[in-house]
């Protein structure tokens, strides 16, 4: 089914996935793969989403992760992104779970993350993965505006929600003026 965009352009969803996590032995949530075609230019781009991973230091979702990655690579995904609790509880050990899985690809720059309040949890691997509070990532063919939401203070399960300051709308308002906006986001 093809949607129009804006005049000239036009997105077609390609897969749309089950609503699930790792940690109910479903697939990952909010998987979802996106072409945009330009009129007169013939180079296409996938993008995929994918939100709460939620990463555990185990062989089980080591496992559902290798098993993931298998699907982007064959799908012939271009470009990931990952918004929101990459681990479950924030541990180190889950974030090098998450590095020897999808390693090649980071290297490769075919991945953007963007933390989420699971990920300032604990050991706060959250703060090894932003790159600031909100910044822009150049691909070919694409065009992302990240927004780390979270803070500190999502260091406990209770307390943990994003915060968006007034600061933050700015650089986000001057980065998309630039670029015509397509908005992924996590939600708890």
């Amino acid at each position: 089914r093809r949607v129009p965009a804006e005049p000239g352009r036009e997105l077609s969803r390609l897969r749309r996935g089950r609503h699930g996590s790792f940690a109910n032995n479903s697939p990952p949530c909010c998987w979802t793969a996106v072409s945009a075609s330009y009129a007169g230019r013939m180079n296409t781009r996938t993008l995929a989403h994918l939100s709460d991973l939620h990463l555990r230091a185990s062989r089980r979702t080591a496992n559902r992760a290798v098993a993931l990655q298998r699907v982007i690579d064959a799908e012939g995904i271009d470009h990931v992104v990952i918004t929101g609790d990459i681990t479950h509880r924030g541990r180190f050990a889950e974030l090098a779970q998450f590095g020897r899985v999808f390693g090649p690809a980071l290297a490769a720059g075919r991945i953007t993350v963007v933390p989420g309040n699971h990920d300032r949890m604990a050991d706060d691997v959250a703060s090894r993965i932003t790159r600031g509070r909100v910044w822009v990532e150049r691909r070919p063919g694409l065009y992302i505006v990240a927004c780390d939401s979270t803070a500190p203070h999502n260091r406990w399960f209770l307390t943990g929600q994003g915060e968006l300051r007034w600061e933050d709308l700015g650089e986000i308002d001057a980065a998309l003026a630039e670029k015509r906006p397509f908005m992924l986001m996590h939600l708890d």
